[in-house]
């Protein structure tokens, strides 16, 4: 066997391996869903309001601080840099293990890719219907196109609500999490902590 068949044969064996692991992991389909989109593009402005009314300081008095005043309009400004989402489980359709999370890739405009973006879902927990993998592209901050395998339509529009809220959330707090003073107050220091305990 001559050097160019070996190195297909280990080439191939290797993709093999790659797959039993991963337990086919898929890549969205390319049949579009307007529904999803619309309703995607309505979570994230719901999410956005959060961020600029006074509701959000309520929402938030059981955990981190309130939102900043600009927190919206940087909201806006990180949708706008987005080109694409698409959604993908970790280990492959397959994996029924608790590390196997739903997970985003996010495409900025710029060539930057975020990968590996938690969802808040873990793929282990779908017993009957497979996760949802798809692809969203953006334009201008919206949601434009929304391409999938069709799976959805097997549904009811509201078994996907969830999902779409996942997605403004989670899709918003990948900036939160890179950028975190353009979204909340900057924590108090030590020095700002021992001036507390200071005061009568």
């Amino acid at each position: 066997m001559g050097t160019p068949a070996l190195l297909r044969l280990g080439v191939a064996s290797a993709l093999l391996l790659l797959c039993a692991c991963d337990g086919d992991i898929e890549v969205p389909g390319t049949l579009p869903n307007p529904k999803l989109a619309q309703m995607m593009n309505r979570e994230l402005d719901r999410e956005l309001l959060r961020f600029g009314t006074e509701n959000a300081t309520a929402l938030q008095m059981k955990g981190p601080q309130p939102y900043i005043a600009e927190a919206g309009e940087n909201g806006r400004r990180w949708l706008q840099e987005i080109s694409s989402v698409v959604s993908r489980c970790r280990h492959g359709m397959r994996n029924e293990s608790k590390s196997n999370l739903m997970e985003y890739d996010i495409t900025l405009k710029s060539g930057v890719q975020l990968k590996g973006v938690y969802t808040g879902t873990n793929c282990a927990y779908w017993s009957k219907l497979r996760p949802l993998v798809l692809r969203a592209n953006f334009e201008d901050g919206r949601v434009t196109e929304v391409f999938t395998d069709g799976r959805e339509r097997q549904s009811p529009v509201d078994f996907y609500k969830t999902d779409t809220m996942n997605f403004a959330k989670y899709v918003l707090r990948a900036d939160q999490s890179r950028n975190p003073a353009n979204y909340r107050p900057a924590p108090a220091s030590k020095a700002d902590i021992a001036k507390q305990w200071d005061t009568p």
